[in-house]
């Protein structure tokens, strides 16, 4: 399987707005919960995801945070960037950002104690912007071809968003989960209905996936995912604060401050699933299984790091990674499955 370059794109600004599909706050513990009329874990699903694939989508703006506990062994220095600029920063503890989303596009602000880090997509480009190193990443994308291109995958063509990321995250898990509805409770100051996903899998480490709903307008205002056995949340990731309304349309544009060091380059449009018949991403990931027992499985282009190397095998409560070694290369599985299903899988690989 090989990722297309308009996947490609989604997952990079993915895995920005991935951080940000839910909150840390669950309301005043000595509030009662909130009083709604009973729903169906069916109807609530549905509910969700109509209003995920409603055009235009719900406008807001909002704070969020994001807690984090994998697990993870030391992380030696030099792995995943220096400290609070590196992705393994938002794997492994707390995280605040500021989130704007509204028909014209899509804003995050990763707010870090001297410095912040910045998301800002529309419908025609996409910047991401580092305070700090004063860096700033520029991806541009031909409109109307983005457009079509995502009509023909029946997606939209609005940048992902913390809400419809987290609609995607349920929707495709759904088909492979026991659905159940768990008590009310406030999230960011809104009265929520509470959606779990309780894996079907004997396999996978994942215990239950749990998802906030505001009752007014079907958002999910918080995500939790728990590993088999706990009751304390290995990841939890929401919104503090929400407001819903407009959001004026030049929030979603960026001019980099003079000085900046920018690099631009330009999404080809055409082609866009088209299979790459000359292996210039070798490079891509490979996925075997389906749902919460999928691998994924990435060919390293480059040495492996000895420091990460001693990082190597994990065995986590969500997740565990291993190194092979294989005819076509040396390849990091990973997935939220034992050790010995990553194993298992080794022999699948070119």
């Amino acid at each position: 399987m090989r990722l297309s370059r308009r996947a490609t794109v989604a997952v990079i600004v993915s895995l920005a707005v991935a951080v940000v599909v839910g909150g840390t706050i669950a309301g005043n513990a000595q509030t009662p919960p909130p009083s709604l009329a009973p729903l169906s874990a069916e109807q609530l699903l549905s509910n969700l995801i109509t209003t995920a694939e409603t055009t235009p989508p719900p406008s807001f703006s909002g704070e969020a945070s994001s807690s984090v506990n994998l697990g993870l062994p030391q992380i030696p220095a030099g792995v995943g960037g220096t400290a609070g600029t590196g992705v393994m920063d938002l794997l492994t503890g707390d995280q605040s950002y500021k989130v704007w989303r509204s028909p014209d596009g899509v804003r995050i602000a990763n707010l870090l104690p001297a410095s912040e880090r910045d998301l800002v997509a529309n419908k025609t480009d996409a910047w991401f912007w580092d305070s700090r190193t004063q860096t700033a990443k520029h991806l541009t994308y031909d409109a109307a071809a983005m457009q079509a291109a995502m009509r023909a995958q029946q997606q939209s063509a609005t940048p992902p968003d913390p809400s419809t990321l987290a609609a995607t995250i349920v929707r495709r898990l759904a088909p492979f989960a026991a659905l159940s509805v768990s008590s009310t409770q406030w999230v960011a100051g809104e009265a929520t209905y509470t959606l779990v996903l309780t894996p079907t899998s004997s396999t996978t480490l994942v215990g239950s996936v749990q998802v906030a709903l505001d009752a007014n307008n079907w958002v999910p205002l918080q995500l939790e995912v728990f590993a088999k056995g706990s009751d304390a949340a290995a990841i939890r990731v929401g919104f503090t604060s929400i407001s819903f309304g407009p959001v004026d349309a030049s929030t979603f544009e960026f001019t980099p401050p003079v000085g900046a060091d920018v690099t631009t380059s330009a999404l080809p449009m055409h082609g866009l699933d088209e299979v790459d018949d000359n292996h210039k991403h070798d490079a891509a990931p490979l996925t075997f299984g389906t749902g919460f027992d999928t691998v994924v499985a990435y060919r390293l282009t480059s040495p492996f790091p000895p420091e990460a190397s001693a990082l190597l095998p994990y065995s986590g409560p969500l997740a565990s990674a291993i190194v092979a070694d294989t005819a076509s290369g040396t390849w990091v599985l990973a997935g939220a499955v034992p050790v010995s299903q990553l194993q298992a899988t080794v022999a699948k690989l070119p």
